[in-house]
């Protein structure tokens, strides 16, 4: 699935500026107990035919 077309390293430097103007940030509400935190990675090579993916998940506020 390519979601978008393809760019060169400069058009894409280029877009990347544009997306880190849609980044909105605000206080985060105060932790509630057992909460949990996740973040999740994905990446590929497109001459390769491995991929890799990665999940962490903590436990707010004991991680």
């Amino acid at each position: 699935m390519n979601l978008l077309p393809d760019l060169t390293p400069k058009e894409a430097v280029q877009f990347q500026k544009q997306l880190v103007e849609m980044i909105r940030s605000r206080p985060l509400p105060p932790p509630r107990e057992n909460l949990l935190i996740a973040g999740a990675d994905c990446s590929y090579e497109k001459r390769a035919t491995t991929g890799y993916a990665a999940i962490v998940v903590c436990r707010w506020p004991s991680m």
